[in-house]
């Protein structure tokens, strides 16, 4: 199932990134930049995210040129996270709102509008099927897709069967699973382990690899999955 190659003939391509952060899927996306590249700007000794470095951060993207046929719409409700990215050029739109708990603004939908894939990397479990039903309902006329790595023990069931709602149907794609980040401590090792097993979940690289990884799963409209 190619999901680059479906999206790989369009000219201009609109992404809503829920639980967007700090823009890392959309430094990624829009420049040339590596993971490490990031993280070797970050770890500098003036590369904090506070305000005063925002000029120099702006800078260090703007001098990597930012790709203007990748659109990004974030949501997120984190204010400092979205003003952040907004100011450095990462987005354009930012939702700062909870979708857990309150609709969308005329707004706010209007900036989901027309957008060709909808994407989340870290939040399913915090972000549950109240957002993504908000957040897919605003662009539905254009029949995004959905690409959600959940990581584990959260489960996208829920999620899905919202999405069902939309006519969408959801594949696991098991050889896009994806190491999430380490076991901030052994109790939280533990419990996750403890879940995973409740659930009936493969637990062998968690067990073995001391990382927490993410199941990727890809909701489409029928015949589009293939």
């Amino acid at each position: 199932m190619p999901i680059i190659d479906a999206f790989e003939k369009k000219t201009r391509l609109k992404i809503i990134d829920v639980g967007f952060s700090y823009g890392i899927n959309a430094a990624l996306l829009r420049t040339d930049l590596s993971l490490d590249d990031l993280y070797a700007a970050y770890l500098r000794p003036s590369g904090s995210l506070s305000r005063r470095h925002e000029i120099e951060h702006r800078a260090f993207f703007r001098n990597r040129g930012l790709r203007d046929d990748i659109q990004f719409v974030g949501v997120d409700p984190s204010f400092r996270a979205v003003r952040y990215a907004r100011v450095l050029g990462l987005l354009k739109a930012g939702i700062m709102a909870d979708l857990e708990t309150r609709d969308l603004t005329v707004e706010e939908r209007c900036d989901l509008a027309g957008a060709d894939v909808v994407i989340s990397t870290g939040c399913v479990g915090y972000a549950t099927e109240p957002t993504f039903a908000r957040v897919y309902d605003a662009s539905a006329t254009c029949r995004p897709w959905v690409v959600a790595l959940a990581m584990h023990p959260f489960s996208y069931d829920n999620i899905a069967m919202a999405l069902r709602d939309f006519g969408l149907e959801t594949r696991l794609v098991d050889r896009f699973r994806q190491r999430q980040r380490r076991f901030s401590t052994v109790k939280e090792r533990r419990a996750i382990l403890t879940a995973m097993t409740k659930l009936g979940m493969e637990d062998c690289l968690e067990r073995t690899t001391g990382y927490i990884y993410a199941s990727c799963h890809v909701s489409a409209p029928p015949g589009e999955l293939v």
